[in-house]
């Protein structure tokens, strides 16, 4: 990259929390470590913090929603295979429910477990290298990480992630370039990024068009003359 320098460096958490296949995954580890441990619970209290507060709707809980979809799952999906988005249909929100926002032992274990592996043992621990007997402290994390599991690290520890896009792979599918830092660091991340969007710019003119494959194609089958008659 013009005028900077890339460094190798490791994350002492990735054989942890990165699955082998390194697909995003908020179930891997033990209960007491895992991602949706905490999800779960933070999900049911801030959704319901948020609808309590929320005016002109009979949505109050999370129990409201869960209830709607079931009623209404030919279009919310709430049931495995009525959807074709949602294809094991609420299952996950239905966890959420069940588990009623409760913050027990195991929750906990699993809040530290993350925040620990994810900073510490993480991206902070990433960012600093050493070179030729030198300490240094890097300017941000490159990743170009089509499965996800890089990006699954910054979201475990609260830390700021940009992604910006390079290009297209030999399939047609957009290839995005993330960069991380450690806390409060928004204001260097958006710099570098729009440096090297500048700078392939600069090199390759303009970005790749958008394509559109089977754009009127329908998941679910529709009988159209019911629909217009």
């Amino acid at each position: 990259m013009a005028g900077g320098e890339i460094i190798h460096t490791d994350s002492p958490c990735a054989g942890e929390r990165i699955p082998a296949d390194g697909k995003w995954n908020w179930m891997y580890g033990e209960p007491s470590e895992r991602e949706f441990t905490v999800a779960k619970v933070d999900a049911y209290n801030n959704i319901n913090s948020y609808l309590a507060e929320l005016q002109g709707t009979t949505m109050k809980t999370a129990e409201d929603i869960v209830a709607y979809a079931d009623a209404n799952s030919g279009t919310e999906g709430a049931r495995a295979g009525d959807h074709a988005a949602f294809a094991s249909g609420q299952d996950l929100f239905n966890e959420v429910v069940a588990h009623r926002g409760v913050e027990d032992g195991t929750y906990r274990k699993a809040l530290s477990c993350t925040r620990r592996k994810s900073r510490d043992e993480g991206i902070d621990a990433a960012l600093h290298v050493t070179k030729d007997g030198r300490s240094i402290e890097l300017d941000a994390l490159l990743q170009c990480d089509g499965r996800g599991a890089g990006q699954q690290i910054a979201a475990q520890a609260g830390y700021p992630i940009i992604t910006i896009p390079i290009g297209i792979d030999a399939g047609g599918i957009p290839v995005g370039l993330s960069l991380q830092h450690t806390a409060w660091q928004e204001g260097a991340l958006i710099k570098w990024a729009s440096a090297i969007e500048d700078l392939l710019l600069s090199s390759r003119g303009r970005r790749h068009a958008p394509g559109y494959r089977n754009p009127l194609a329908k998941n679910i089958p529709v009988d159209e003359d019911s629909l217009f008659s």
